[in-house]
């Protein structure tokens, strides 16, 4: 089975914490760290749609001063896409990607689904 990717700021102490758990429980990851190396709009696309997301609203985190300074609580999608390509972190963190699984492990207790 091939590693799971980690979108990953390492400031974030969930994060951290994320990466100890799969650490302690021996799964196989590496780290992305988004925030260094930005998103494209292919990759925010992908990250929706294998997320199983309605809205990028739900893989955004809402109480970046970022989002309420450009009134992205009524924004659309296109305006909320291009948000997350100019503010990248605005993304959750962390997600957890492996093929066409994924997941928000936020809080990190849902990384015991793994």
């Amino acid at each position: 089975m091939s590693k799971w990717k980690v979108y990953f700021n390492p400031k974030c102490s969930t994060c951290r914490n994320a990466a100890k758990f799969l650490d302690d429980a021996n799964i196989s990851y590496e780290t992305y760290e988004y925030i260094k190396h930005g998103l494209t709009a292919s990759e925010v696309k992908q990250l929706k749609k294998t997320l199983k997301l309605s809205s990028y609203r739900e893989m955004m985190r809402v109480k970046e001063s970022y989002y309420s300074e450009n009134n992205l609580a009524e924004a659309d999608e296109a305006k909320l896409e291009s948000a997350l390509l100019e503010c990248p972190k605005l993304l959750q963190r962390p997600i957890l990607i492996q093929g066409d699984r994924a997941m928000i492990a936020r809080p990190v207790e849902k990384l015991e689904q793994l």
